[in-house]
């Protein structure tokens, strides 16, 4: 008995919403293509036509306003429509009460036509992205014959970071809500995590060569001041099991629990505009002065290739990344540096005492 109340409860409840669709169906204003050709006719004569009492007496005043046979074509119209919308009515509501049809999807064309496109700044992270050409790049390095390149989903991914970041299963619902369905000519839910996954271990074997064709072409289209750069490394900690992994390991950093797992990454960037020119992604047990070398010699291959000569840089960075060794290492690439030098050996300590006491606060190398 139960069960059978239930039931009928629910399709009343259908019957109810049905009723209230087809009711919004009938009250929604429309106009036929008919009326629309002559809307627009009227509206290019209006721009000829400048006649003071058009209002009054129409366009042809030996004619009467009112024609029954516009009248009749008019009410036919009105009925047609009518009749249109109540045959589309019945035929939702058999497809619904006969399981065929969910009423969450018919609920879902109705209300997609109100629905707003977000704008926000994707007009200014979108030029800014096809200046920068990510998306011919990455295809470049990871082509595809997807339906929907690589490129395309990198961009995507770019622009949800920048403004709203979610998750990879909800990018497709952020995607809908703006202009980007239009702009690119692709349905939202092609968008799945599915999708997106896959991309990303596409360009996970090329991040390095991505995003230093990036960075080129930044720095062609900027022409940013490399004067001074900073260095320095982060350390970020890892959570979960990680035995097969290079990178992630048991080491010291500022600031991090010794007991957690952590790997480092060493970022070059540059004073003027804050660009990150080159990053490098370490072992959680690397020292900090054991990844200076590498990152010099790539710096200096990086200036080169800008027409910037070394001498005019100045690499500026903390003094967990100068010793002995790498203050001669700078010196052989003739590259300047501003870099503190930790006073633990006695050469070191007799420096410091050599000078004035009012100049030991600037002494650097």
């Amino acid at each position: 008995m139960y069960f059978a109340i239930r039931t009928e409860q629910v399709r009343v409840i259908v019957w109810l919403i049905w009723f209230m669709t087809v009711l919004v169906f009938w009250t929604t204003p429309w106009s036929s293509p008919l009326e629309a050709e002559l809307n627009n006719r009227q509206l290019l004569v209006a721009g000829v036509v400048t006649s003071d009492d058009r209002q009054q007496r129409g366009f042809f005043p030996w004619q009467p306003c009112e024609r029954w046979r516009k009248w009749a074509w008019k009410h036919y119209q009105r009925l047609g429509q009518a009749q249109r919308r109540a045959r589309w009515a019945a035929r939702l509501g058999h497809l619904v009460l006969t399981g065929a049809l969910s009423l969450a999807r018919v609920v879902d064309w109705l209300t997609t036509a109100q629905l707003q496109p977000h704008l926000g700044a994707l007009p200014v992270l979108y030029a800014l992205l096809e200046v920068l050409q990510v998306r011919a790049i990455i295809n470049r390095h990871c082509p595809t014959v997807a339906e929907i390149d690589h490129g395309t989903v990198v961009l995507v991914l770019a622009l949800n970071r920048l403004m709203a970041p979610r998750p990879l299963y909800k990018i497709a619902d952020w995607l809908g809500q703006t202009v980007l369905v239009h702009q690119l000519g692709v349905p939202a839910e092609k968008f799945n995590d599915d999708r997106l996954g896959r991309t990303l271990d596409a360009i996970s074997q090329h991040h390095q060569a991505i995003w230093q064709e990036l960075v080129d072409q930044a720095l062609r289209r900027t022409h940013l001041d490399l004067a001074l750069i900073f260095y320095d490394l982060s350390a970020y900690i890892a959570h979960g099991e990680y035995a097969d992994s290079t990178l992630v390991d048991f080491g010291f950093a500022h600031n991090t629990p010794m007991n957690k797992q952590k790997f480092k990454v060493g970022l070059d960037v540059s004073a003027d505009g804050n660009l990150p020119l080159l990053y490098q992604a370490w072992a959680g047990r690397t020292a900090d002065k054991a990844t200076v070398i590498e990152n010099m010699q790539r710096l200096v291959k990086l200036l080169q290739r800008h027409g910037w000569s070394v001498q005019e840089t100045m690499l500026i960075g903390d003094r967990a990344n100068l010793d002995d060794a790498l203050a001669i290492a700078y010196d052989d690439q003739h590259v300047r540096y501003l870099s503190g030098l930790p006073a633990t050996k006695k050469a070191h300590r007799e420096l410091l005492l050599a000078q004035p006491r009012g100049a030991i606060s600037t002494l650097t190398l």
